[in-house]
């Protein structure tokens, strides 16, 4: 029987946080990590900030989830492709506000999704957005709306969090809005939250 297009997808967030687990113990580039850089996995770096903080953010997740996509595919001969960054077909509006809503009216915007799939006949199959830390609320909110208003059945929001008091402060920002799939990797102990 052939894999569905969410097998296909839940595939690849295993494997990607599967890699963003190693790449947080191994590819830093604090000088003072002992352990030696792992190119096996990826060969992206977690960056230090100009006050010597390893910098965590969404950009480390979305390049490794999309080499995990590129591998996925070629190895399982999948037939998907992928946009980044890609126009809503919906119009937006009070995404600055911090109360987004859809809308057909005057002052009303498109928003990005951060990556489309698509099948081979370049239909929209699943949306992903990608966050990393700890952000507002509205951010969360924005997110959801895109994920569940385009049209599109497979929407999921993946997340990377530094440490175990961060999910505590997830907690009311993750509440269950519409079907999109919430997905969340603690990288301080592993632990991956979903619903």
């Amino acid at each position: 029987m052939e894999k569905t297009i969410e097998a296909h997808i839940e595939s690849i967030i295993e494997k990607t946080f599967e890699v963003i687990k190693e790449v947080y113990k191994t590819n830093k580039e604090e000088k003072t990590n002992s352990i030696p850089l792992n190119s096996e996995m990826s060969r992206i770096l977690f960056p230090i900030t100009r006050s010597n903080k390893l910098r965590v953010s969404e950009q480390e997740l979305r390049f490794i989830f999309v080499e995990q996509f590129n591998i996925y595919c070629k190895e399982n001969n999948c037939d998907l492709f992928y946009s980044v960054e890609t126009p809503t077909k919906r119009a937006y509006k009070g995404f600055a506000a911090g109360e987004p809503v859809c809308c057909n009216e005057r002052g009303c915007r498109s928003g990005c999704i951060d990556l489309v799939v698509f099948d081979s006949e370049r239909n929209r199959v699943c949306l992903v957005e990608f966050k990393a830390n700890n952000p507002r609320k509205a951010e969360y909110e924005k997110d959801f709306l895109k994920l569940n208003n385009e049209g599109v059945e497979l929407g999921y929001f993946l997340q990377i969090i530094e440490n175990k008091k961060q999910v505590e402060e997830l907690k009311e920002r993750i509440e269950k809005k519409g079907n999109a799939f919430y997905c969340c990797l603690c990288l301080g102990n592993n632990e991956i939250i979903k619903r």
